[in-house]
């Protein structure tokens, strides 16, 4: 697995000079690092390395590197966003301690796995909101089973790692800041004139006002890996980017619809122009939903591999826009990092075979979320939502289902049960975290859809799934 294409056509210099600044928080704040390092573009990519290369990490164990790296910045972002920013961590880690590979680590990306799992393991023991229990020893070594490029990890360091993580937990640094990172559009600078510096600068200055400008509430999950479509795992095998295989993926649907974007990620209005409904030929493919302009461009040769068709409906939910007038036949796809589509399908039945088939496979194959990453915050922080596909039996995902549906409502019944006497000016009691208390309703809508589309299709007979891909599911 490569690590990233090179840089091309990058001011090298510029980069230097502004990784040298938020090194050295030169007119930056902590919380400032983190937006820029985990950027997709060439710019902030050689930035990252740059910075990198400013840690020495020989001699360290990779949790002892990994916490003096993290002590330095406050790890903010999308789950996508902290893996780059861990991407780049786990290069220099190898670069400073090249005798471990093809020992210790096969590859760059066999370190960021191990990194990966460090910091769910750091949550898993820690994290005081979590009432299941705690992953053990063996467990955890078990989770890594040729996950080292097709390799075991050496089990004494698995087993050092998780003795120190319990031992003493990685304590995640605050931003310094008190408003919301929102992110911001990613333009790649331009090498000539400009500085980039000064750009990343005042963008950093201006974060604040364009996070207060986005006023839309989240949607129901926060999670969404970066898209690679190639058959190869961007930054290496890890819970969160189990991509499609054109060996083994399945087309579960295909037909033409009508699309309209409202948001894209992260809860971000589309811009005006983009707006606009168009026509596509969808095809959804595993947990993946691809949008052609025709279907002669979905037969062709590597129309799979193109990243910018894709939308990803992991811990997605699809439901019948009622509320939207303008259009017939309007279902609403809610995506897990808050992207928001109308799709307009030709007739009442079609609507309706979108919506079965959408929320089945998803239903069958999302993961369990896992928990929130440890931090001092008292800020509200929502789980984190895996990319990759579930391996559980239909009735054991099923039970999943409903264990996790039990579990947020009770978390709804015990805030409302801390709430105190307090009251709205209309009278009633205020919940302690309106935000908490939108994302867990939203919880239970998405997880009573999953539930009973589980149900349905346990429920049909053999004669009736014979003639449908979702015969598939049924296992």
């Amino acid at each position: 697995h490569s690590y990233h294409p090179p840089v091309r056509n990058v001011d090298i210099p510029s980069a230097t000079r502004l990784a040298k600044r938020l090194y050295n928080l030169e007119g930056f704040k902590k919380g400032d690092i983190s937006r820029h390092l985990s950027k997709n573009n060439d710019f902030s990519k050689a930035v990252a390395d740059e910075y990198c290369k400013m840690f020495e990490f020989s001699e360290q164990t990779l949790d002892e590197a990994l916490r003096y790296f993290l002590s330095k910045f406050c790890l903010l972002g999308e789950t996508q966003e902290r893996e780059r920013v861990l991407l780049h961590f786990s290069k220099r880690y190898l670069e400073s301690n090249h005798h471990l590979r093809g020992h210790t680590f096969q590859s760059n990306d066999s370190v960021h796995t191990l990194t990966c799992a460090i910091m769910l393991l750091n949550t898993d023991l820690h994290n005081p909101n979590l009432q299941q229990r705690k992953m053990s020893p063996k467990e955890f070594v078990e989770n890594l089973t040729e996950l080292n490029d097709g390799h075991n990890f050496p089990s004494e360091l698995l087993f050092s790692i998780y003795s120190a993580i319990k031992l003493e937990p990685i304590q995640l640094v605050e931003d310094d800041a008190e408003d919301i990172y929102e992110p911001e559009p990613e333009p790649v600078p331009e090498p000539t004139s400009g500085s980039p510096e000064r750009s990343a600068n005042n963008a950093s200055r201006q974060s604040a006002a364009a996070a207060a400008a986005v006023s839309r509430p989240a949607g129901p999950a926060l999670l969404a890996s970066t898209v690679n479509l190639s058959g190869q795992q961007s930054g290496g095998v890890n819970p969160f980017l189990n991509l499609p295989s054109d060996d083994s993926s399945v087309d579960y649907k295909r037909g033409f619809v009508i699309r309209k974007s409202c948001f894209d990620a992260n809860g971000k209005k589309t811009k005006l122009g983009k707006r606009g409904w168009k026509m596509f030929y969808l095809t959804l493919r595993d947990l993946v939903l691809f949008c052609f302009k025709d279907e002669q461009s979905a037969g062709s040769f590597g129309a799979f591999d193109n990243p910018n068709i894709a939308i990803r409906i992991h811990h997605a939910i699809a439901y019948q826009a009622a509320d939207y007038r303008k259009k017939k036949n309007v279902f609403r796809l809610l995506t897990a990092d808050r992207a928001e589509f109308l799709f307009q399908t030709s007739d009442e039945q079609e609507l309706h075979a979108w919506l079965d088939t959408i929320n089945t496979v998803v239903a069958r194959f999302s993961s369990p979320q896992l928990p929130a990453p440890v931090s001092n915050s008292t800020k509200f922080q929502r789980p984190l939502f895996p990319s990759s596909c579930s391996r559980l039996s239909l009735t054991d995902q099923l039970t999943s289902h409903k264990t996790q549906l039990s579990q947020i409502q009770q978390q709804l019944n015990q805030s409302w049960e801390n709430v105190p006497h307090t009251t709205t000016t209309a009278g009633r009691k205020a919940f302690p975290d309106p935000e908490k208390e939108l994302f867990l309703r939203r919880e239970v809508e998405r997880y009573n859809v999953y539930i009973r589309s589980l149900e349905n299709l346990l429920a049909k007979n053999q004669k009736q799934l014979l003639s449908s891909p979702l015969k598939l599911l049924a296992s």
